[in-house]
């Protein structure tokens, strides 16, 4: 009995070792060259290997047992990764959405205007200063982090930008 598995054990190395390089082209086309997705999906399918030896040991086509659990592998990844996707984008828009609801109740208590009018009047920097700042809550110091600009950069467009809808909230106010 101990032949035995040693022969298994050996036979499945030499079929690992004669198939890795063409598999690993094979994963890799599949993956649109996608280097960490190939990498995933190859180990996952040798992982699969070695818990089903005495399976594709006794397979007709052995080599083939391994190319069609890679690209099942392939498709089940692809499918997890688009789902996760439109995930990302949904959290997105539902972001954009509470960032919009958000600048609007901050010019209603802070400005009583009209939102779309009083953000028509911003640049696309102040706009998305703005929904940095009240749409998704990040402190100055965050969006000057992300921004790559200095903190006092920030804080002075961020004063300008109150001025400017202040400004603008007074001439509508008087029409």
């Amino acid at each position: 009995m101990r032949k035995e598995k040693s022969n298994n054990d050996v036979a499945f190395d030499k079929l690992c070792r004669d198939n890795q390089k063409n598999l690993q082209k094979f994963v890799f086309r599949l993956a649109g060259e996608d280097k960490h997705i190939a990498d995933d999906i190859i180990q996952e399918t040798y992982l699969y290997a070695v818990e089903n030896k005495e399976k594709l040991l006794t397979h007709p086509k052995p080599t083939a047992w391994l190319y069609k659990s890679a690209h099942i592998f392939y498709k089940r990844n692809m499918s997890i990764l688009r789902t996760v996707q439109t995930n990302e984008e949904s959290l997105d828009n539902i972001a954009k959405k509470n960032a919009e609801s958000n600048f609007n109740l901050f010019v209603e208590i802070d400005y009583g205007g009209d939102t779309e009018e009083i953000f028509s009047a911003l640049s696309d920097k102040e706009k998305d200063l703005v929904e940095l700042r009240y749409g998704q809550g990040f402190s100055l110091e965050e969006i000057a982090v992300m921004r790559q600009v200095s903190y006092i950069t920030v804080r002075r467009r961020h004063a300008k930008i109150l001025r400017k809808l202040k400004c603008h909230f007074e001439e509508s106010n008087k029409s």
